[in-house]
């Protein structure tokens, strides 16, 4: 069953349905829209699930993180290496019987985003879909009429050929899109072409084509903003894409938002300054979260708040930071660490590493440093029994009823002497008879050293630019997100 961690539409899909909300009337013209990013569980969701227990949310949030962790490793492989991935994939695209029971399983950590599609005389003038919200990819797609297999959706395959503004792409009008890995023939014509291989086997391809979206707003208006000419791929063959047990499924592909020149963010660029800003909930006391993601001339910080600013490592696909050390009660503790464990970097292999990352509920670091970060705690939490109940964290601690210690708070020391705190609220997960350290041991030697999960980002601002390959945070009460 431990396939089950790595399924697609468990993995590395962001954590929120989201809607697409231009602020002030002034959608592309002030250069600048919201998306309100609510989460499946939450009541505003067309998803959700009715009440869970605390126990129960954070369970699906710890087996949503380790299929998390899996697909980004994959991921940042594939993308090493991606024609000896393309044809491991082309030669196993099959699914084991356990693999389908596990997505039967944990089926319900994908999150979605209504878009329309195309220009057409019907009466919205567009089709309506249901996209999945991606994280680490870096490709828009649909499945479209003539695909052969497809997955069964509710709405009409994309009826590409009436849409008044689609065009395929000609075989090198395109970067990255060349012969002959990256051509081929559709409907007697030669042009660029897309493969998508996720962790388990699933697999879409097809040709590349640019077309009409329509970003729904959830504003009373029901305003809509229209991007021309967004490229995205016509998915003609899906392969190994299965769902939970529904009447009806209403997703139909997949909006990529990594860092690749296909993928929303790098497309909408400078229409958006290439900046965007998130301000998150934090989880505990049982809260779901929502925020808005800002992009453009609004994704600024507040009058008065204290701003620190960091370089991003340059990476084709993800967020890494420069961390120098990590201190709890006020000791620093990298002079602890084993030689061979004593860096932050991202080694030359490409693992290692300061990864910040939404798309994670938690944080996790890898072992040796894992344990001599976990080491002060445990020993600060010693006069307690341990709670081995939960197996989703590695420490966890029975309450007291004559009262508690109280949390302790973690510091990151990034470069230039930038410091930032982790509270005890985000440090440590309060159940409701027993407290856990939120901290997962990544075991995986490939991955980021330290992977600084969302939890972590709870009641900040957070502002990246990809002009200056920056990002900036400051102090903030999230709960007031989208003010």
């Amino acid at each position: 069953m431990m396939s089950s961690l790595f399924l697609y539409f468990v993995s590395y899909l962001v954590f929120q349905q989201i809607q697409f909300v231009f602020g002030g009337g002034g959608g592309w013209n002030n250069g600048s829209f919201r998306i309100k990013l609510i989460h499946r569980d939450s009541i505003e969701s067309p998803l959700y699930p009715g009440n869970l227990t605390l126990e129960e949310r954070f369970s699906r949030l710890h087996q949503q993180a380790k299929a998390h962790e899996m697909q980004m490793v994959w991921a940042k492989e594939a993308a090493a290496d991606a024609k000896t991935q393309k044809r491991r994939l082309q030669t196993n695209t099959t699914i084991g019987t356990d693999q389908i029971q596990a997505q039967v399983l944990f089926n319900g950590y994908y999150y979605l985003a209504s878009v329309g599609i195309g220009t057409f005389d019907n009466q919205l003038g567009y089709m309506p879909y249901w996209l999945m919200i991606d994280t680490g990819s870096n490709l828009i797609w649909t499945q479209c009429e003539d695909c052969d297999p497809c997955f069964e959706q509710d709405e009409p395959f994309y009826p590409f050929k009436t849409s008044k503004t689609f065009t395929h792409i000609r075989c090198g009008d395109y970067p990255g899109c060349g012969p002959p890995d990256d051509c081929g023939t559709y409907y007697g014509t030669e042009v660029c072409t897309f493969y998508e291989g996720y962790v388990d086997g699933q697999v879409t391809k097809g040709p590349l084509a640019k077309d009409r979206f329509t970003l729904q707003s959830s504003l009373p208006e029901q305003k809509t903003e229209a991007v021309t000419d967004l490229v995205f791929g016509c998915g003609m063959a899906q392969e190994n894409f299965y769902f939970e047990n529904v009447e009806i499924n209403q997703i139909a592909g997949i909006i990529g938002l990594g860092l690749g020149p296909r993928s929303l963010v790098r497309q909408l660029g400078e229409r958006v300054q290439n900046r965007f800003s998130h301000c998150l909930q934090p989880w505990y006391h049982g809260k779901v979260p929502s925020t808005d993601l800002v992009f453009g001339s609004d994704a600024v910080f507040h009058d008065g708040q204290q701003v620190f600013t960091l370089p991003l490592i340059n990476h084709p696909l993800y967020y890494y930071l420069k961390l120098e050390d990590i201190s709890i009660f006020g000791e620093k503790l990298r002079q602890t660490f084993p030689p061979e464990a004593s860096s932050f970097d991202i080694r030359q292999d490409g693992s290692g590493g300061c990864l910040i990352d939404i798309g994670s509920p938690f944080t996790s670091i890898q072992s040796p440093i894992f344990e001599h970060v976990l080491f002060p705690m445990a020993a600060y939490f010693s006069r307690y029994e341990l709670y081995d109940k939960n197996p989703d964290f590695y420490y966890c601690f029975k309450k007291k009823p004559e009262g508690n210690l109280p949390f302790p708070s973690m510091t990151l020391h990034f470069a230039n002497g930038v410091d930032f705190e982790i509270g005890p609220n985000e440090l440590i997960m309060d159940l409701n008879e027993y407290f856990c350290i939120a901290i997962r041991p990544q075991l995986d030697p490939t991955a980021p050293t330290i992977t600084i999960g969302n939890s972590w980002q709870a009641n900040y601002r957070f502002v990246y630019d990809l002009n200056a390959n920056t990002v900036s945070f400051a102090k903030e009460n999230c709960d007031h997100f989208g003010q």
